[in-house]
């Protein structure tokens, strides 16, 4: 989270291996609300700031939080295909799959080598 002008705190970053990230949450989004202190009350999250936001944080019993928040991109088309955008990846974890399934590969290959399949 970042706070920004007027107090208005805004997602920072969101790891594209989280449930947030399949869910849609990407950085640049405003939070607009938080879940209360106790229950499924939801409390007005915009220009707060930091410090509020982190006691309600701190303060929430129960294992999860809610919250609301408001695509800073207001074109929602755009937003809703980036969703279903491949998560970024990086060249070597690729290139090791490639690797090991080419081995794979080329193991069944060599035990089938000799078998005919008439």
């Amino acid at each position: 989270f970042e706070e920004r002008s007027g107090g208005d705190i805004y997602i920072k970053d969101v790891d594209p291996e989280s449930d947030a990230y399949d869910q849609g949450v990407r950085s640049g989004a405003q939070l607009a609300m938080v879940s209360a202190t106790f229950g499924d009350e939801m409390w007005n999250a915009k220009g707060v700031g930091m410090t509020q936001f982190m006691t309600v944080l701190n303060s929430r019993f129960g294992a999860t939080i809610r919250l609301a928040l408001e695509k800073e991109d207001k074109n929602l088309l755009s937003s809703f295909f980036a969703s279903f955008a491949p998560k970024p990846t990086d060249g070597v974890t690729d290139q090791k799959k490639q690797a090991n399934l080419k081995s794979q590969f080329e193991q069944e290959e060599e035990r089938l080598k000799d078998k005919s399949f008439r």
